[in-house]
């Protein structure tokens, strides 16, 4: 790969850089011990309490853990929170959700609901993730054939979208969607414990321009909306790890959010960009590629700690990862002799020829 050279003053400027960790608006795992479930998201935290049926689950996604189970009706189940300003007026939306079906009514206006925080205002402001059972191919649904379908409004328009294609969770399903008010674009996608994310049919486009997505006076819930709060509106299933971005992710970032909630799958050291075992320049290439990207960034991209930015912690994990073998300590924060020598790295990379030598590890340009 083609480098691209940085200059010292650069590079020192990278090591200095960093931004908070991000992290969804709102996640809720459901691995407390009892008690409501608890959000682990964004301040100030917005928890939510089991009503009806609804309790935890041993059965999930990763094989540890807690999820959300939603089968006994009495004569409800859901999970309920407040009102959480923090949700209001979102400017762009990516909901997501690990989802398993028991069964599916043969109601065709069933819309069963994922996530919502909906008024039953003139407009139904908020949003709502829900499955369908108007299914493309005009079958009946079942846990293997449903649509997906979202609601969205504020104070002057109300929007919906629903997947043009058909999908299905008997067993342990990913689901996202990603909602654009501006463009007026509404993108469904789907993975699975194996399969990595994928965008599931086309671009939906909905009303351009609708501004921020409302929601102010609606309660968070999972498995119910205030839309229509008397309605039966949970999963016959399990639910886990729900979380809500206040941003339209990209693929790669939902295939970060797909890998975070299972264990057990392979394992790459932090500065291993490309997936390939080793540490190396075609990495660094892809963090300098990357260098600069905020709040979207991705292991794939040059984030090597997380924090969804390209930044010069990325590439202090990376020089201490240089080989085939992922180190087992925690990598420190920058130091003064770290700096130092990035610093002779800058003027290494300027005079690079075809061959080059980064500190003491020989790369080559492929």
């Amino acid at each position: 790969m083609k480098m691209i050279p940085m200059t010292a003053a650069a590079l020192m400027t990278a090591c200095l850089a960093g931004l908070a960790p991000g992290a969804p608006v709102l996640r809720f795992t459901f691995d407390e011990a009892s008690g409501d479930a608890l959000d682990t998201g964004a301040a100030p935290p917005a928890s939510a309490t089991f009503v009806g049926g609804a309790t935890r689950s041993t059965d999930t996604p990763s094989g540890s853990g807690m999820s959300l189970d939603l089968r006994s009706d009495s004569p409800y189940a859901y999970l309920v929170g407040s009102d959480a300003a923090k949700l209001n007026d979102l400017p762009s939306l990516t909901l997501t959700t690990w989802l398993k079906v028991e069964s599916y009514p043969s109601n065709p206006s069933n819309n069963k609901r994922l996530v919502a925080k909906q008024a039953s205002d003139a407009n139904f402001s908020g949003f709502s993730f829900n499955m369908n059972s108007t299914t493309n191919n005009l079958e009946p649904a079942t846990p293997d054939n449903f649509r997906l379908g979202f609601f969205a409004g504020n104070a002057t328009i109300f929007t919906s979208g629903f997947s043009d294609a058909d999908v299905g969770a008997s067993d342990w399903t990913f689901l996202a969607l990603t909602y654009d008010p501006t463009a007026g674009e509404l993108k469904f996608f789907v993975g699975d414990v194996a399969t990595p994310v994928a965008q599931l049919g086309n671009t939906i486009f909905t009303v351009p321009g609708a501004g921020p997505v409302g929601g102010a006076g609606a309660r968070l819930a999972v498995g119910l909306t205030d839309a229509a709060s008397t309605a039966d509106t949970s999963v016959t299933g399990w639910q886990d790890d729900v979380r809500v971005y206040g941003e339209a992710l990209d693929l790669a970032a939902l295939e970060t959010v797909r890998l975070d909630n299972l264990a057990g799958g392979p394992t790459f050291a932090a500065g291993d960009f490309n997936s390939d075992g080793i540490v190396d320049g075609d990495d660094l290439d892809i963090w300098i590629a990357g260098y600069g990207t905020m709040g979207t960034a991705t292991r794939t991209t040059g984030d090597a700690n997380g924090d969804q930015n390209v930044d010069g912690a990325d590439l202090l994990i990376w020089q201490r990862e240089l080989g085939p073998t992922p180190p087992a300590a925690a990598i420190p924060e920058p130091g003064a002799a770290a700096l130092a020598a990035w610093m002779a790295l800058a003027g290494a990379m300027g005079r690079r020829r075809p061959g080059r030598t980064v500190g003491a590890a020989a790369v080559r340009d492929a």
